[in-house]
């Protein structure tokens, strides 16, 4: 849509109330149909962290800040606008030059650098860009879609308020996913999946006892196509389950033969997608392939990030305790994610949260954690590192009494204070080691 001096606001405001992608399509099918003559570009709009600002102030808060961003579009030179989804926009460019594309890409990028005022809050929001001119790469409606999205997974990769041109690079990086994608069924089916294990050395016992597992696809135009590839075009495809369960299958097989050949080992892990958690047969699937393949209870573990309890909280945990109760093990694999990233941040001190610190009080299995986290702040001469506790509402003297039992109140936090530049917070590398389970 684009605004004119005899358009209320009120008008512009109702438009953009909801998404309304099929003028957008109807728009690009004649720019790009047979016959067109037409010259521009497009320009996609996507909202990084909308989804947070919309649960914290309300959907109502959010209808009113993407007003203002629809408003701020349309009063860009030559632009027309269109909300094609709930935190998406279109404008499309028609007889504009190179160098006016590039100007308005960067004030858009520039104006969500700045806060948005709206009633009494400044209302922050990043967003990444993706443009495409025209006639060019796409040649229907649908490739253009098609294309910008990609664009918008590659600018998303580059950082906030930034934008990338779709060029000939990523045309052919996406005839390369695309390839892939349609590949995954057949590999399933036709075994083009190569199975690898990498074996983990038990310093106590002086021997091999457990492999993590990985896989390649093999493909005929492409050749050896590594898992970190692999796996996000799967999980983007919706064909993350076909490759999961190939991998949980080919494991129990595998650890079938080793235990009828008398070889004795802890286990087989496999990585384990959080979406996986959220498929209904999951759970049947894995018995089915346990009791298909006579597997012994705890040689069969499965590798989860902490996402999976973001995906679903009340059905991932239930399938997993569900999976605990069939023998299988579970692997965190990103322990501590993030941690690292501290040191490069002027941070005075690292606060652990309540619920933590809660679960090392009272639940016997957070002992090691905690005896871990303590004893890497002794070891330290640079920081302090203690408990820090929330006293509000307490009774007169009940810190005092506290401190005489030397017993710490549950729900407090921990508290790492770096004195210094730092030496590193290796926590939880320390509180791995602290504990009865294996450091991975």
């Amino acid at each position: 849509m684009k605004i004119s001096g005899a358009e209320t606001m009120e008008k512009l405001d109702y438009y953009f109330s909801f998404p309304r992608p099929e003028p957008c399509i109807e728009k690009l099918k004649e720019l790009l149909g047979p016959g067109s003559k037409s010259k521009g570009a497009v320009i996609k709009l996507h909202l990084e962290n909308f989804k947070e600002f919309n649960e914290t102030f309300g959907f109502a808060f959010g209808e009113m800040f993407l007003r203002k961003i629809a408003r701020f579009l349309c009063e860009l030179k030559d632009a027309d606008v269109y909300r094609t989804t709930g935190v998406e926009f279109i404008v499309i460019l028609e007889k504009v030059s190179a160098s006016t594309v590039m100007s308005l890409l960067n004030d858009i990028a520039e104006r969500f650098e700045r806060a948005w005022p709206i009633n009494d809050f400044d209302c922050m929001c990043s967003v990444n860009l993706a443009a495409e001119y025209y006639p060019g790469h796409a040649t229907n409606a649908d490739e253009m879609l098609e294309q910008l999205d990609y664009a918008i997974t590659e600018s998303s990769s580059l950082g906030p308020n930034r934008y990338c041109f779709f060029d000939d690079k990523l045309k052919q990086k996406l005839y390369r996913r695309n390839s892939i994608a349609r590949l995954i069924p057949d590999a399933v089916e036709k075994d083009l999946i190569e199975m690898r294990y990498r074996p983990s050395f038990h310093n106590e016992s002086n021997r091999f006892d457990s492999a993590d597992s990985y896989m390649y696809l093999i493909s005929p135009e492409f050749g050896r196509i590594q898992l970190s590839e692999l796996i996000p075009i799967a999980e983007q495809t919706g064909q993350i389950y076909k490759i999961s369960r190939y991998a949980i299958r080919k494991a129990c097989e595998l650890i079938s033969r080793l235990t009828a050949a008398g070889i004795e080992f802890a286990n087989i892990t496999v990585p384990i997608a959080p979406a996986q958690f959220l498929q209904e047969r999951f759970v049947d699937e894995v018995r089915d392939a346990i009791e298909e393949y006579g597997i012994p209870e705890n040689t069969l573990a499965f590798e989860v990030s902490q996402n999976v309890s973001y995906s679903g909280f009340t059905v991932s945990h239930g399938r997993m305790d569900e999976l605990a109760d069939l023998g299988i093990g579970m692997v965190s694999n990103d322990f501590g994610a993030g941690v690292a990233e501290i040191l490069n941040q002027p941070v005075e001190a690292i606060k652990l949260g309540r619920m933590l610190s809660w679960q090392m009080d009272n639940d016997p299995s957070g002992a090691a954690l905690a005896e871990g986290l303590l004893a890497d702040g002794q070891r330290s001469e640079r920081r302090g590192f203690g408990r820090r506790l929330d006293t509000s509402g307490e009774k007169p003297g009940a810190q005092d009494n506290r401190r005489r039992r030397r017993d710490p109140k549950p729900g407090g936090s921990f508290k790492a204070v770096r004195r210094g530049l730092p030496a590193g917070l290796p926590l939880c590398a320390h509180a791995l080691r602290g504990g009865a389970g294996r450091c991975l």
